[in-house]
């Protein structure tokens, strides 16, 4: 997976006696102009050319987003040295979410926790977004003028290494519910190629 998180603005506390320990624990985070972009990384393109293409475009990795190599073996507990990051009590007022092909912009307000220490585990404690009006698309295709809803998600404790393709979607517990205005199906062609 690759991601990238911009933020315009933003007033946070940070625990400075945990840098020591290799933890950087922010315990509160207020956000303006969030952009959030994901995408994971692809063996070959092949018949999902257009999707692809679709991908938001992330500073510092190739487009696409290919997979190089063999996955790497897992540190061991003697040798492991990576630092672990814990956000807690965020609220992002979000302008742009674009997750794979799926590109929102508009309005709208991410709140939650989470912690990731990497090649170990993340948690993502309730995490809520609020759509409150934006377009969504997808390339140049037109999902829905108008998308408002509520999302929620909670991670309660992935292991990394143990857990490869659709096994993630077992740790995952989420809420939809989403109103879709002005909305077309000519994305569907973006899929026809199959």
């Amino acid at each position: 997976m690759q991601f990238e998180i911009a933020i315009d603005s933003a007033e946070l506390d940070i625990a400075l006696g945990q840098l020591p320990f290799k933890k950087f624990l922010i315990t509160r985070l207020e956000a303006e102009g969030t952009r959030f972009r994901m995408r994971h990384k692809l063996i070959t393109v092949g018949d999902d050319a257009e999707r692809v293409a679709a991908f938001p475009p992330i500073r510092g990795f190739a487009d696409p987003p290919y997979y190089v190599g063999i996955r790497p073996p897992a540190i061991a507990d003697a040798e492991y040295d990576l630092w672990q990051v814990k956000i807690e009590n965020v609220n992002a007022r979000v302008r742009e979410l674009w997750v794979m092909e799926y590109r929102f912009v508009g309005a709208g307000e991410a709140s939650g926790s989470f912690v990731i220490k990497p090649a170990r585990w993340v948690q993502v404690e309730p995490a809520r977004l609020r759509l409150d009006d934006g377009r969504l698309t997808l390339g140049s295709h037109l999902v829905a003028e108008h998308v408002k809803g509520h999302i929620s998600c909670d991670i309660p404790d992935m292991h990394v290494q143990e857990t490869e393709g659709v096994q993630v979607l077992r740790d995952i517990s989420t809420s939809i519910s989403l109103s879709l205005e002005q909305w077309s199906l000519e994305v569907l062609s973006a899929y026809l190629a199959r």
